[in-house]
């Protein structure tokens, strides 16, 4: 998918709920949805966010940047609803300095939560984890795992961690 009305890539891709389907970015980022994880059919789009204009796309700069390496930035949109069951994606590296096929990531959403006082402030949340492969044109790509997490059910911006250290 892709937002730029200049080219002939879709936004969105509709996908039928009792169906489930595939869609893929043009960098190569994918979302793979079961049939009937989607509640009705939903228009879906999976789009790149460049690591570097993390903070300017979503208001949030890349979490715990001493401990955490970030692989990787997109955005996901499922519709309104959350799906019954994970989503499974497939996500090519922006950062691949230090990876190795086989290292497991993160993936974490943007959120909020209060802070002591009670008021609001941005986080990052885990969703899931995942290992990283590599594709048919071997370049590194994560893929989720769960479980045991819960998964990625919903929409939003997402990063792709991994930890610095063992």
């Amino acid at each position: 998918t892709d937002d730029d009305p200049g080219t002939d890539t879709p936004a969105g891709i509709m996908i039928a709920a009792d169906q489930g389907g595939v869609v893929q970015a043009p960098s190569g980022e994918t979302v793979m949805i079961g049939a009937g994880a989607l509640p009705d059919d939903a228009l879906v789009s999976i789009q790149r966010i460049a690591v570097d204009d993390l903070l300017a796309r979503t208001g949030m700069a890349a979490p715990e940047p001493g401990i955490l390496q970030t692989l990787a930035a997109f955005h996901l949109d499922l519709g309104e609803q959350s799906t019954s069951v994970p989503v499974q994606l497939a996500i090519t590296l922006q950062d691949d300095s230090g990876v190795e096929a086989g290292d497991e990531v993160l993936f974490l959403r943007r959120g909020t939560a209060p802070d002591a006082n009670g008021v609001m402030q941005g986080k990052w949340w885990l969703l899931d984890n995942g290992f990283v492969g590599t594709n048919a044109q071997g370049q590194l790509v994560a893929r989720t795992a769960s479980p045991p997490y819960n998964g990625v059910s919903g929409s939003g911006d997402l990063v792709l961690v991994k930890t610095r250290t063992n």
